[in-house]
């Protein structure tokens, strides 16, 4: 199957890409490895931002799974000394 995955992660944006899997569990690890990646790039970007997203499609455009991660910083980290 070719699955299209689409992320607003990683220093470069938006960008979206097809890749050929054989299952749509494949594609969800796939997804998952490709995003950490993404982060890794660049995580004070993330921190900037504070959400990513993921979204995985079939080739008719109909959305498989989307992938969403944020970060809720603690009023700790408000704290001048942090």
């Amino acid at each position: 199957m070719i699955f299209r995955f689409e992320s607003d992660a990683g220093v470069h944006g938006h960008q979206s890409w097809s890749a050929e899997l054989a299952t749509v569990r494949d594609a969800q690890i796939q997804a998952i490895r490709t995003l950490g990646e993404l982060l890794s790039e660049d995580g004070s970007q993330f921190w900037k931002e504070e959400e990513v997203s993921m979204t995985v499609s079939d080739t008719n455009g109909l959305t498989l799974f989307r992938l969403d991660l944020g970060a809720v910083k603690a009023p700790a980290l408000s704290h001048p000394a942090i």
